[in-house]
Order: structure tokens, then C-alpha cells, then sequence
């Protein structure tokens, strides 16, 4: 007899390359860290929601957008602050790797 050993659970929130993956209620979704400068001038004046909503819609594509507009709010806000936490912490690495560069 063969024993099977139980899949290991897939954390809420796991950064894959350039990805940030969230585990949600409606399914797992993508969200790219990395995006066109033009979109950061665009989002640099809204709110984190409005910003985020302007990301999702540019770079998410149709099914995590349509995955993220059934969510509850509630969870929709935690990815959301974990979005902007992953990729200020991938902005500060990067200006840490090019100020070690320029001395």
C-alpha cells in the first residue's frame, strides 16, 4: 500500500520573479511588479486604492481583474497593501543595487 502525502498549502502571498501570486477566495491571481514608467506618472497623485485599481486594470488582464471585482473588499484591500509593501521593497533593493554601483 502506497501512502500519499497531502499537498503542502500554497501561502496567501508568494513573489514568483516579478510576480506577486495571491491565494484568494475566488482563485489564484497574478500580479506583475514590473510595469512601464508611464503608469507610475499616471498613479503618482491618486490614493493607494485609485492606484491600484489603475495597475490592476493596465497589467493584470481580463481574468484577474474579473477575479479581484468578486472578491470582498476586505480582501481585496489586503492584497492590495501586500502589492505596494512587495514592490516598495523591490524598488528600495533596486536603489540599494545601483547606489552600490555608482561608488
Amino acid at each position: 500500500m502506497t501512502t500519499r502525502k497531502a499537498a503542502a498549502e500554497k501561502p496567501r502571498f508568494l513573489v514568483v520573479e516579478d510576480k506577486l501570486v495571491c491565494q484568494t477566495t475566488e482563485g489564484e491571481i497574478s500580479l506583475p511588479l514590473r510595469f512601464k514608467t508611464k503608469l507610475l506618472r499616471q498613479f503618482g497623485s491618486l490614493d493607494q486604492m485609485d492606484a491600484f485599481f489603475l495597475i490592476v486594470d493596465e497589467i493584470g488582464g481580463t481574468e484577474t481583474v474579473a477575479t479581484i471585482d468578486e472578491l470582498d473588499i476586505m480582501e481585496t484591500t489586503e492584497i492590495m497593501v501586500e502589492f505596494f509593501k512587495v514592490f516598495e521593497d523591490k524598488v528600495q533593493a533596486t536603489m540599494g543595487e545601483l547606489q552600490r554601483s555608482l561608488k
